[in-house]
């Protein structure tokens, strides 16, 4: 089978992803990460947690700089501790915590500061696919970035682009690899690990549990500096996709 664009190859992987990954429940495209935009992203979802993060009413946290300070707010420890933690200067990183305290984000604890109760990862695993119709070394490269914040990160290609190079690659790595021609078939399992960058893994969630609310708006962009708070938005702007089953 012929794939005229990459956006047939996605497609065409798309619809028959539930038999390769029958624990996920919904597939999402374009997923923004900061990393790059990521081809498709399938979530295994929670649903008392993402009951407890829809009913919050929190905004939808959306800034790298508020992603990283609400992941160091979970380890404790005084404010030298937090922002060397998140990685920020002592004067963004206070105007974060006004912010993120005004907008509900974070609440005052006997020794510092906690994320919200409602602001929690609906999903129980995240998988990250990148498609791409030839250049293989790329895919994977923009596919081993999706592992800061997924549990199991792959490469899709059209089948007779696999040669035993490429097979062999893949299974020397943690990326997986997919085959696509009549049928989509795994023919690298990927390695499946934690998130290795936690407030990235927010930054995903946050974008994945906003599109239920707006379906039909457009592709989000995160903001690209990790010390400033521009604004948590209401939602993202992202196009939704179909749920898996």
């Amino acid at each position: 089978m012929r794939f005229k664009s990459e956006a047939a190859l996605v497609q065409h992987v798309t619809e028959q992803l539930g038999a390769l990954f029958p624990r996920a429940d919904r597939v999402e495209g374009e997923v923004p990460s900061h990393l790059g935009i990521a081809d498709l992203v399938l979530a295994r979802t929670h649903a008392c947690r993402l009951a407890r993060r829809s009913s919050s009413r929190l905004n939808a946290v959306l800034s790298p700089g508020a992603a990283q300070l609400l992941s160091a707010c979970g380890q404790g420890g005084d404010e030298v501790t937090l922002f060397a933690a998140a990685g920020l200067e002592r004067s963004s990183g206070r105007r974060l915590i006004r912010a993120l305290a005004g907008s509900g984000h974070l609440l005052a604890a006997v020794h510092g500061w906690r994320p919200a109760p409602g602001l929690v990862d609906p999903y129980d695993e995240l998988v990250a696919i990148e498609a791409k119709l030839e250049d293989w070394r790329r895919a994977e490269a923009q596919a081993a970035r999706y592992r800061t914040y997924a549990d199991a990160s792959y490469v899709v290609l059209p089948v007779e682009r696999i040669t035993p190079t490429v097979r062999e690659f893949f299974a020397r790595g943690p990326v997986g690899l997919l085959g696509a021609g009549d049928h989509v078939e795994m023919v690298v399992q990927a390695r499946v690990s934690s998130p290795l960058e936690p407030w990235r893994r927010l930054l995903v969630a946050e974008v994945l549990t906003a599109r239920l609310s707006n379906p039909g708006t457009h592709r989000a962009t995160l903001g690209t500096s990790a010390s400033r708070y521009p604004r948590s938005g209401q939602v993202p702007s992202v196009q939704a996709q179909p749920s898996l089953g």
